[in-house]
C-alpha cells in the first residue's frame, strides 16, 4: 500500500470519535426518604406555552408506572398529590429542531424539596434523540433503573 493512502487511513480512525454524535444522561439523584414505587398520584407542571413533546411523554411514561397524573400549573396542584414534576427543555436548530437539554424532577408538594431528577444533554456533535426515549431514559433513572435502558 502508498504511504498517502495509509495516512489518510489513520487520520480517518483517529477522528472518527470527534464527528460521532453523542451526548450525556447525568445520574439521577434521589432522596432517600421517598419511596417511588409507591407515590401514584402526581402533577406535572406545564413548564410553558410551547411545549413540543416532553409534557405528554412524560404524563405517558408515569402512567405506564401505574402513577394517576394530573397536569396544570404549581399552584393548581390537587388534594391528594403525592409528588409534582417540573420539567426544563431546551431545543435548538441544526437541520431540525432537536432537544440540547432536558431536565425532570421530582418534588415533594408540601415541603417543595426535590425528591429525585435527571438530566439529558447533547454535545457539540449531536444525536436527535426523541421526546419519547429522553423522558423513558430520565424518569427510569430517577426511579433507579439501568442507566441506558431506554436510550443508548
Amino acid at each position: 500500500m502508498n504511504q498517502p493512502f495509509l495516512v489518510y487511513v489513520a487520520t480517518l480512525l483517529l477522528a472518527m470519535p470527534f464527528f460521532s454524535g453523542c451526548h450525556t444522561v447525568t445520574p439521577a439523584s434521589r432522596s432517600g426518604q421517598y419511596d417511588l414505587s409507591k407515590l401514584k398520584q402526581a402533577h406535572i407542571v406545564v413548564a410553558s406555552s410551547k411545549d413540543r413533546g416532553f409534557l405528554g411523554e412524560i404524563e405517558r411514561v408515569l402512567v405506564s408506572r401505574g402513577v394517576m397524573v394530573t397536569r396544570g400549573t404549581r399552584e393548581a396542584i390537587p388534594p391528594g398529590t403525592q409528588f409534582y414534576v417540573y420539567y426544563t427543555d431546551v431545543w435548538t436548530w441544526d437541520m431540525v429542531m432537536y432537544p440540547d437539554k432536558v431536565k425532570i424532577s421530582f418534588h415533594d408538594p408540601i415541603n417543595h424539596a426535590e425528591i429525585g431528577s435527571a438530566q439529558f444533554k447533547n454535545s457539540f456533535f449531536h444525536t436527535f434523540p426523541d421526546p419519547p426515549e429522553i423522558a423513558a431514559e430520565l424518569i427510569g433513572r430517577i426511579y433507579g433503573e439501568t442507566p441506558g435502558t431506554h436510550m443508548k
